[in-house]
């Protein structure tokens, strides 16, 4: 009898051993299919797919430490869940995998935690295992961690504020744009209701354009720019010219790898269709996606990654032709541009300081704004870091200050943010550049019966009245007859003005 029970008893254990074992192999298998779904998802761009493969595989095998890493990695190559990545990298450095030291160098980089960063980026250095990432690029991000350390000890004088819930949406927004009185601004946003209502590889909405006007110092409600600016893929603004009235825009490729730059003119009434720039400024395969021209429209400064340049995404200059074509495009040089990315030039009105985002230069993280100034002979001033508030170790791009000198317009990615990157006013309390905004109408004499003037289309040639200088040529709009101009406040300047049919 005892036999027997002791029989059945060990025939029970070898049916639940078995048991346990089918149910292992058959989650070990599970787990494999998701995680080479996973793979073939990112092969085809598809990260949303891939994230919720990770995600459910991991859920089957949470010890799984290389899963971890792989979720992790998933993870942070997405903006809206590169923060949350972090638990699933410090899974994989307990377990001793080398490669996750990288990313947590970096996320505690970016949360501000300098020494962690250090630390972790130190143990990657001297890891003995093979290594994506080389040593001279991990003595890049130390540098970084040491210079966010110098820089956020000495803060400057600067107010920001966010634009607050009537500009800013729970989805990113960012690339603002100003007309030189600040009353239009223009924007680009993923928020929901974009035209077509399509989501990119990531799980974003794709870019759509938008408009919001001061009135009594309150901007109203952004609204879409309209049909004639946003399709169904990725539209954004990114350069406005001084008087608000030709919009530059970055447009992507069919295939959403390549893009190029577009402008848009408004006739008073509507945004007309935007017309395509010409090479030289825009190539076949690569990327244009940032550009800003000058107050008189006369140059044109853009980022391209085009081969050629110094490193990934390089600032170049471009000037018009009398015969309104386009000359050599210019590589702003060594200066200026890095082996890592420069982006999102602005040139100010006043046509001799120049803004933009670079990744390198004397960085604290991210993207960092910087400025430069050009002297007579056409040599750019070593770049200055606007410094900590303004830059912070995430990403602050698409800088665009007012005429005076003394307001600034940006993205950035903040503890105040409403979701994602935001758009921030910027106060400097020491910042005047000596330019003011001249705005006039230009009419043609008024019929007899008729006692006010007719709008005009005509052209204005601005000179400085004692060197006779060329400051600077103007259109007026062709409905309104409308100008801005950005005028030095000491100087004192001549007027020639032309239109067809007076002289």
């Amino acid at each position: 009898m005892m036999f027997k029970r002791k029989y059945l008893f060990t025939l029970f254990l070898s049916v639940l051993m078995a048991g346990s074992l089918s149910y292992a192999q058959n989650l070990k298998r599970k787990v494999k299919k998701c995680v080479r779904d996973a793979g073939i998802a990112l092969d085809n761009n598809d990260f949303r797919k891939a994230l919720e493969l990770y995600q459910h595989a991991y859920q089957l095998d949470p010890k799984n430490a290389v899963l971890a890493f792989d979720l992790g990695s998933c993870m942070y190559s997405i903006r809206q869940y590169k923060r949350q990545s972090l638990p699933y990298f410090e899974q994989a450095r307990k377990a001793r995998i080398e490669e996750a030291n990288y990313y947590l160098g970096n996320l505690y980089h970016l949360s501000g935690n300098f020494e962690d960063a250090i630390h972790a980026f130190q143990e990657y250095k001297n890891s003995i295992a093979q290594k994506k990432f080389s040593n001279k690029e991990i003595d890049f991000l130390l540098m970084k961690c040491k210079t966010a350390m110098e820089l956020m000890r000495a803060p400057v004088n600067v107010t920001i504020e966010n634009m607050g819930n009537t500009i800013n949406s729970e989805f990113p927004d960012y690339v603002p744009l100003i007309s030189a009185d600040e009353s239009v601004l223009i924007f680009t946003s993923r928020r929901k209701g974009s035209t077509g209502g399509l989501l990119d590889p990531f799980g974003e909405y794709f870019e759509d354009v938008y408009i919001s006007t001061k009135k009594e110092g309150k901007w109203s409600l952004p609204q879409n720019i309209g049909g004639n600016i946003n399709t169904p893929t990725h539209d954004a603004c990114v350069g406005l010219s001084a008087d608000g009235e030709m919009l530059l825009l970055y447009r992507t490729s069919k295939d959403l790898l390549s893009g190029d730059l577009y402008s848009s003119v408004f006739n008073g009434k509507d945004w007309a269709i935007p017309q395509e720039l010409p090479s030289p400024i825009n190539t076949k395969d690569y990327t244009e996606p940032s550009a800003s021209s000058s107050a008189d429209g006369q140059v044109l400064y853009f980022s391209s990654d085009r081969p050629g340049g110094y490193g990934k995404k390089d600032i170049y200059r471009v000037a018009k032709l009398p015969n309104g074509g386009w000359g050599k495009v210019l590589n702003l040089g060594p200066t200026i541009n890095t082996a890592e990315d420069e982006d999102s030039p602005f040139i100010h009105p006043g046509g001799k300081t120049l803004y933009f985002s670079s990744k390198a230069h004397r960085n604290i993280g991210g993207y960092d704004i910087f400025k430069s100034t050009v002297d007579g002979d056409g040599l750019w001033s070593e770049p200055e870091n606007l410094g900590y508030p303004v830059n912070t170790p995430d990403d602050d791009i698409y800088f665009v200050l007012s005429a005076s000198g003394k307001t600034g317009y940006y993205s950035s990615f903040r503890q105040d943010d409403y979701g994602g990157s935001d758009i921030y006013l910027i106060h400097f309390s020491d910042n005047d550049l000596g330019f003011n905004v001249f705005k006039g109408k230009v009419e043609g004499s008024a019929v007899a019966a008729d006692s006010t003037g007719k709008p005009l289309a005509a052209r204005i040639y601005l000179y400085d009245s004692k060197t006779n200088a060329l400051e600077g040529i103007y259109n007026t709009n062709t409905l309104t007859g409308k100008f801005i101009m950005i005028l030095k406040w000491d100087t004192e300047y001549t007027m020639r003005w032309e239109s067809e049919g007076y002289v």
